[in-house]
């Protein structure tokens, strides 16, 4: 158990490291080591109600998962992952950043954005209506590019609602473009060509033909079209001009 006359910010600095592990840097501790580190803390976490230890706790269970975990035995510490994550959301509310004072997000949003990408992200626990509900309200009332808003679009496409993952994939590339340093990302028009080439091959099967032209022309459009892609495009339009 974590001592209680421990400082918390050292324990909150202690775990939000752990997250630098999954990006490549080796980890210094053994398995067993670190979720030790981790279940202390958890154990302690309801005791102060910290919205940064919470978010370090979370962030540490996604280091772990990464490093130590395959296959299903992911999902429950996923599971874990999002519920302190979660928390840290909910305590964030009208607070600053301390021991995180390195982000330059305000918390709530920060921690919206990583929870709405990893609610797309990670298929054990995916939730797409959920991840919609933290990314679609910042969506709405910002005009700049933040990189959680592709996994709104892919949140949409997984839903099966192609041509809005489409239209709003390109809005988001329009955010892009107009940030110099986002501006030769094609990730957003990857996603809306994506989006435009499931809802042609849908209309297609359907027999909706003009549909399904129209979604072809605008995944040309796009610029991430392939050769393939032109040919069928071709290959229907000579169809609908023979009837």
């Amino acid at each position: 158990m974590v001592p209680k006359t421990v400082d918390i910010r050292e324990i909150t600095r202690a775990l939000y490291n752990y997250s630098l592990f999954g990006i490549g840097i080796p980890s210094p501790i053994s398995k067993q080591g670190m979720l030790s580190h981790i279940e202390e803390a958890e154990a302690q976490s309801s005791n102060w109600n910290s919205f940064e230890l919470e978010f370090a706790i979370g962030t540490a269970l996604s280091a772990y998962v990464f490093n130590f975990m395959r296959g299903e035995e992911r999902k429950p510490y996923l599971e874990r992952m999002i519920l302190h994550i979660e928390n840290a959301y909910r305590l964030s509310k009208n607070r600053q950043w301390d021991v995180f004072s390195f982000i330059t997000q305000e918390p709530q949003l920060h921690i919206a954005l990583t929870l709405g990408i990893l609610l797309v992200r990670e298929a054990p626990i995916r939730d797409l209506n959920k991840a919609i509900n933290y990314l679609d309200p910042i969506y709405r009332t910002t005009t700049t590019y933040e990189p959680a808003f592709c996994y709104y679009a892919e949140a949409l496409y997984m839903r099966g609602a192609y041509l809005d993952a489409a239209r709003l994939a390109t809005a988001i590339h329009q955010r892009a473009q107009a940030d110099p340093k986002w501006k030769s990302l094609n990730a957003p028009m990857g996603i809306a060509a994506s989006a435009y080439r499931a809802e042609a091959k849908r209309c297609k099967r359907a027999g909706r033909l003009e549909e399904a032209v129209e979604s072809f022309r605008q995944l040309m459009q796009t610029g991430m079209g392939t050769t393939n892609d032109q040919k069928l495009l071709d290959n229907l339009s000579d169809h609908l001009s023979k009837q």
